[in-house]
């Protein structure tokens, strides 16, 4: 394959290590569908591939197999190993049980055959059977989300036989999984690969579609997106309609303060008007300091800035507690988006993951 040529429309599967133009580092895709394409990266010939450690845990990074096939380079494959295979498990489901019907609930069952009684119109509506095998596989972790949407402890459930999962009983393992982390919700039930853990999959629970919205994509209610930051670094680099100052004014009114604000009315205390004034200020310095050093100033100096709003925000964040799993994974796009207007490269800091995660706490 040429230097610079998009991969066609067979071209990549598991073990494809990938050149995206979006990201300097190489990409190696772990498990696929038609829908995600969950892979690893490389972080440098010390670090080498972030999950190298099996014996460790993470998350898989994800996103649309159409996004790689469009905006990335194939340099080689690299087949999973045996071990590797054993532990990312390719031929397990990437997402299972999906209904829109369906909700999460704070009930709890004596037994499967109890959950069955209550709630055999749903299990005869979507054909469930306890027959079946949903996932082959004698254990996995469920990781249930808390009442503000982010993550909570990982729960490691076993099989009943041992062997593997009936689709009824991992939907029960789940309910009674989530139960305790109950909130209200309309927008349904599914499971949804997430990563590894002491060499067993994990799989997260959300609605009928997952976090990153590539289901709903696939089914074509959205168009996909590469990470937020890659599309509008693309397009700065062919159109220059704003001016510096402008791109960066912009973000003002793109703060996530505006739905942290709503959280109160919602029993999120940590939403209070002065913690929320705090948090808009420390983010209005930073595009102040950004303006004032100019387009023109040295990336250290904007760095410099970067460095402090973070740093400030870890003292409101230990301080308040605001910054959860939600908040953090919005301010750590906005930075890198801001960056972006800055003329700085979010992937080569914090490890691949941007700038905040240079200094935060959160």
């Amino acid at each position: 394959m040429r230097d610079g040529e998009s991969l066609g429309m067979n071209a990549i599967a598991v073990g494809s290590v990938l050149q995206t133009d979006w990201d300097s580092r190489l990409h190696r895709i772990l498990l696929m569908d038609d829908v995600e394409a969950l892979y690893d990266v490389y972080w440098s010939p010390t670090i080498g591939w972030g999950f190298s450690n099996l014996d460790g845990e993470g998350d898989y990074y994800r996103i649309s197999p159409d996004i790689l096939r469009s905006r990335s380079t194939a340099l080689r494959v690299d087949p999973l190993t045996d071990v590797e295979r054993a532990v990312h498990r390719p031929d397990l489901p990437l997402r299972v049980l999906r209904s829109p019907s369906m909700q999460w609930s704070k009930n709890q069952y004596q037994s499967m055959s109890h959950f069955i009684a209550m709630h055999r119109p749903e299990i005869e509506q979507l054909g469930l059977s306890d027959d079946d095998v949903v996932l082959d596989a004698p254990q996995v972790f469920l990781t249930p989300f808390a009442p503000d949407g982010g993550p909570k402890r990982d729960v490691r459930i076993e099989a009943l036989n041992e062997r593997n999962f009936s689709s009824i009983e991992l939907l029960w393992r789940a309910y009674e999984t989530q139960a305790l982390h109950h909130r209200k919700s309309t927008s349904g039930i599914g499971i949804y690969r997430a990563g590894f853990k002491a060499r067993l999959p994990v799989f997260y629970l959300w609605g009928s579609g997952d976090r990153a919205g590539l289901t709903s994509r696939a089914e074509g209610f959205a168009s996909p997106q590469p990470p937020a930051y890659a599309d509008r670094l693309h397009r700065l680099r062919d159109v220059g309609e704003m001016t510096y100052d402008d791109r960066l004014n912009t973000w003002r009114n793109n703060f996530p303060i505006t739905e942290w604000r709503a959280g109160l009315e919602d029993g999120l205390d940590r939403y209070t008007e002065a913690n929320c004034d705090r948090a808009e200020k420390i983010l209005n310095d930073l595009i102040d300091g950004l303006i004032q050093v100019g387009e023109a100033a040295s990336e250290a100096r904007k760095i410099s800035l970067f460095k402090t709003t973070v740093e400030a925000l870890n003292v409101l964040d230990a301080e308040t507690g605001m910054i959860e799993t939600g908040e953090r994974e919005e301010l750590c796009e906005l930075f890198n988006l801001i960056a972006v207007d800055c003329g700085i490269d979010p992937s080569k800091y914090g490890r691949g993951e941007g700038l905040a995660s240079e200094w935060r706490d959160w």
